[in-house]
Order: C-alpha cells, then sequence, then structure tokens
C-alpha cells in the first residue's frame, strides 16, 4: 500500500484515518485511488473525523457478456516433494457414504492379438501322485446293455505266475449240450439170471360184461345177373347165383382174391 504523505493540512489527517480504517481491508492502493480519497475529503468537513452514514448500494449492474473460450489446460506442474507426516492423532473413521452407481462398461480396446509364443520345452515327467479316493457312487440310472460283441481270437498263453493259487471261484452257469457222440457199440450179452421164484396165482378176477352184438355179417349167397367175375367183390367161399345163366354159368363160388371182385369160379 502506497504511504500517506506527512503534512499538517487537515484533509490529509483526515485521508490518513480513512486509510488506517480500509488498509487491512484493501491490500494495495493505487494513484487513481488516492485522488478518489482526496475528492472525498473535499467534500467533508474540516475538523470532525466521523464520516458520514454508508450510502445506500447502487444497483448492480448488467452482467457482462462472457469472456473468450476457456484456454487450454495448461502443463501439469511436477509434483512437489512430500510434506513430513504430520503427527497428529489419526481422526475417527467418518461414516461410509452409499455406494456410488456402476459406471457404464468401457469401449472395448481395439488393440491386435499379439502373436502366439512359441511353445516351451515339454518338463520332465514329475513322479506319480498318490491315488485319490475313490469318488462318490454315481446316482445315474443303469444304461442299457449293449449287444455282445464277438470273441476275438484267442491270445497266446501268457508265462505261468510265480503267485499263489487264488480263491476258487463261482462255478460258471451250465454251458449248451453238446452234440450226441456216435453210439458205441453194442456190448456182449451178459449171462441169463436164475430164474425167479414162481408168483403166487392171483384171485379171479369179476366176469367182464357181455359184449354188445355184433352188426350181421355179410350173406355168404349173391344173387345177381350176368357172370360176377370182375364186377361182384365178395369173400372167398362166398356163392354167386346167376339169374339169367344156364348150364355150367348159373352157379359161381369165390375161390381165391381175397375179398375183391376176382377169383369166382363157374361150377
Amino acid at each position: 500500500m502506497a504511504l500517506l504523505p506527512e503534512n499538517s493540512d487537515s484533509k490529509s489527517n483526515l485521508l490518513r484515518k480513512i486509510a488506517l480504517n480500509i488498509g487491512p481491508i484493501i491490500p494495495e492502493i493505487n494513484d487513481s485511488s488516492w485522488n478518489l480519497l482526496y475528492k472525498i475529503t473535499e467534500n467533508t468537513a474540516i475538523g470532525s473525523t466521523k464520516i458520514g452514514a454508508t450510502g445506500l448500494t447502487g444497483l448492480t449492474g448488467a452482467t457482462g457478456p462472457s469472456g473468450g473460450p476457456t484456454g487450454a489446460t495448461g502443463i501439469t506442474g511436477p509434483i512437489g516433494l512430500t510434506g513430513a507426516t504430520g503427527i497428529g492423532a489419526t481422526g475417527a473413521t467418518g461414516i461410509q457414504g452409499p455406494l456410488g452407481a456402476t459406471g457404464q462398461q468401457g469401449a472395448t480396446g481395439l488393440g491386435a492379438t499379439g502373436l502366439t509364443g512359441a511353445t516351451g520345452v515339454t518338463g520332465a515327467t514329475g513322479p506319480q501322485g498318490a491315488t485319490g479316493l475313490d469318488g462318490a457312487t454315481g446316482l445315474g440310472a443303469t444304461g442299457i446293455q449293449g449287444a455282445t460283441g464277438d470273441f476275438g481270437a484267442t491270445g497266446p498263453t501268457g508265462a505261468t505266475g510265480a503267485g499263489s493259487t487264488g480263491a476258487t471261484g463261482d462255478i460258471g452257469p451250465t454251458g449248451p449240450d453238446g452234440a450226441t457222440g456216435p453210439q458205441g457199440s453194442t456190448g456182449a450179452t451178459g449171462n441169463i439170471g436164475a430164474t425167479g421164484l414162481t408168483g403166487l396165482i392171483g384171485a379171479t378176477g369179476v366176469g367182464g360184461l357181455d359184449g354188445a352184438t355184433g352188426a350181421t355179417g355179410p350173406s355168404p349167397i349173391l344173387f345177381g345177373t350176368g357172370s360176377p367175375e370182375g364186377v361182384i367183390a365178395a369173400s372167398v367161399g362166398n356163392i354167386y347165383i346167376n339169374s339169367s345163366g344156364g348150364s355150367g354159368t348159373t352157379l359161381w363160388v369165390k375161390e381165391s382174391g381175397g375179398s375183391n371182385n376176382t377169383g369166382w369160379s363157374s361150377k
């Protein structure tokens, strides 16, 4: 702040008092501000150290037009040295504020995928780990049994093992019957055994019912006209009389041929 000139003028003394009162408020007073203060003192009564009441605040002027566009952001200055850590007591932790809304996911980067690195040399096989515990038995439904595959060719017999004989397994199911072998030769006839004792005569059985009367058999004498040979079937011994016959052709006897129509002989 500029210093007030030293003189004995009453206006200068008044101006000095004003400067002392507003000095803490106005850090620096330029020459134009001093001229304004002199004009104030010209209209102020000499011999009094009091200033009249502050006038009413004038109306606020219209807001001036906005300034030019915002200047470019300046380069960030270097980070200052870290100050010494304070030794004051740690304040109580404040109440956690509510979680902010999740921000939108950033756009996926467009960087090219890097080339696949060369395959590393396969490491040596590590020792076999301990056998794990058996897993729990699954609960899935039993699948349908697949069709029985063809029997594979019999492999060569392996060398006889030196281990002890295992327990006898359960008897397998009976296989299908083999084909019947050829019949063996008849054995020699054995000796006739001794005749057994004659059994007791059984009691006489109850008499059977009389059989039904049989049907009347064919008549042994047959009648007709003409020769019976090759026409009339009859049994041996039957007689045939030809009602239209003459001497030597009336009486016929069945002498052969069974029960057919031949074997007739005229008498």
